[in-house]
């Protein structure tokens, strides 16, 4: 897949939240995004206790950091999906999550919030979407970096019981090298970045849904029927056992499938404004 220019205000978006979340502005941020005056101000009409939520989150991923380092010195791996399906059940919460207790992850992060039409946050908001405009997933690097984003599902109209594709970088891992000298193929953590409206059509929800593998070589990452809030893996295409000796037994047999439609409310109303998804490095902290 070749790299392009992104030019979708979800995207920058997505980026600037996450960065909230994990600290500091990255090295080289993407433009703002221009699309409405409440996206511009999202991030600088956050509230001090919304503030110290994501504070609590950075300190406690710092805990977590070295130990991680430590292990990946001794073995390193690369069991993250090559590609996967999701299906929404917008009425999950972030209580829900059989993907943390994965061998394979090291950690999860579900932050959903509600803001209103001036980007100022509401604490009590209805964070239960009736509709997802946007999808974008973003995979990072051992060190930080932006490795993968496939923003292709930035103009849609998703519903519980859509579906929908998304291929991991990790599948331009190949056979005929080491994984060592294939690190720009290999993520360790992902975070699927979400753009909806509830009931009242003046609020935006914003999810973030990130979570960290461990990239041991025995461990399980994503299974096919885990939940993750309004995420459901309706199908996972593992990696090649040469990068994860845990996937020896059942070598993939292809990309998952997804009917990319609601079961029961048709087709999503916007086909994907972007073609393939794109790969442009940019750099945020470590977590």
């Amino acid at each position: 897949m070749k790299p392009r220019t992104l030019a979708f205000a979800p995207l920058a978006l997505a980026l600037t939240h996450i960065t909230t979340i994990h600290g500091n502005d990255p090295t080289t941020p993407p433009p703002p995004p221009a699309r409405s005056l409440r996206k511009e101000s999202r991030q600088e009409s956050l509230t001090a206790n919304y503030r110290n939520k994501i504070k609590q989150q950075e300190q406690l991923l710092q805990e977590l950091s070295p130990p991680l380092r430590k292990q990946r010195q001794s073995s390193f791996c690369s069991c993250s999906p090559r590609s996967f399906a999701i299906t929404l059940d917008l009425s999950n919460t972030c209580n829900i999550d059989t993907v943390k207790p994965n061998s394979g992850i090291a950690f999860t992060i579900c932050d959903v919030e509600v803001f209103d039409n001036l980007g100022n946050l509401i604490p009590s908001g209805d964070t239960i979407p009736t509709v997802i405009t946007s999808v974008t997933l973003i995979e990072i690097n051992s060190v930080g970096k932006v490795i993968n984003v496939d923003d292709q599902y930035t103009n849609v109209n998703f519903v519980t019981g859509s579906s929908f594709n998304l291929e991991s970088i990790s599948s331009s891992l190949s056979t005929n090298s080491s994984i060592e000298d294939q690190l720009q193929f290999v993520p360790s953590r992902a975070v699927l970045f979400m753009i909806g409206q509830n009931a009242n059509e003046e609020e935006e929800v914003i999810a973030t849904f990130v979570w960290i593998y461990s990239n041991s070589c025995d461990g399980v990452t994503l299974n096919e029927g885990d939940e993750y809030s309004w995420n459901v893996w309706s199908g996972v295409e593992e990696q090649l056992s040469d990068f994860c000796p845990a996937n020896a037994s059942s070598e993939p047999s292809g990309q998952p499938t997804s009917s990319g439609q609601p079961s029961s409310s048709g087709r999503p109303s916007s086909q994907p404004s972007g073609g393939q998804p794109s790969r442009q490095p940019s750099e945020i902290p470590s977590l």
